[in-house]
């Protein structure tokens, strides 16, 4: 009797230990002081980014530029992206083989707000804003939290959500 609930608490303990581990949230909730088409983490599906121009060349993930923007095409196809944009890419995450969610947005566009900050943001009010919703400053000057890092400079801000690719799948 004694092992059976010594074996059991062991159990108990391990389980509780391993879900431990992969509690770590990877996605991040979507601020009301946002004027974003799309969000970093969110899920999509192809057809959400009906009203957006798919860009070439995507290498595992596809790349939109927001609808709000028009790019030119040239005469490889390719798109040439205007001055003033927002583009989303979008891949499996947290890995390669979970479900599309948004991964990166890069934004030159200074209208653009996200927690109330823009481009034109001072450092010392991205520093105040970014740390009360709960981000760490890294060492480089960007910040991070569940997973995401924030970078702010004069010319653009970019998110990234880095995904894994544990199964090695090749694109």
């Amino acid at each position: 009797m004694k092992k059976a609930a010594i074996s059991m608490i062991m159990a108990l303990l391990l389980l509780s230990a391993s879900s431990c581990s992969f509690s770590l949230n990877k996605y991040l909730d979507r601020p009301k002081e946002t004027n974003l088409a799309y969000w970093i983490t969110q899920t999509v599906t192809e057809d959400d980014f009906k009203d957006c121009t798919l860009m070439p060349g995507g290498f595992g993930m596809d790349v939109y530029l927001d609808g709000r923007y028009s790019g030119e095409i040239a005469e490889d196809n390719s798109v040439i992206l205007p001055d003033v944009y927002v583009c989303y890419s979008a891949s499996g995450y947290p890995d390669a083989v979970d479900h599309y969610c948004v991964t990166e947005i890069d934004i030159t566009d200074p209208a653009i707000n996200i927690y109330g900050l823009t481009m034109n943001s001072t450092t010392e009010t991205v520093k105040k804003t970014m740390t009360s919703h709960g981000f760490r400053k890294l060492e480089n000057g960007n910040y991070t939290k569940n997973n995401v890092v924030f970078s702010f400079s004069k010319s653009r801000i970019y998110i990234h959500a880095p995904s894994t690719n544990k199964l090695g799948v090749m694109y």
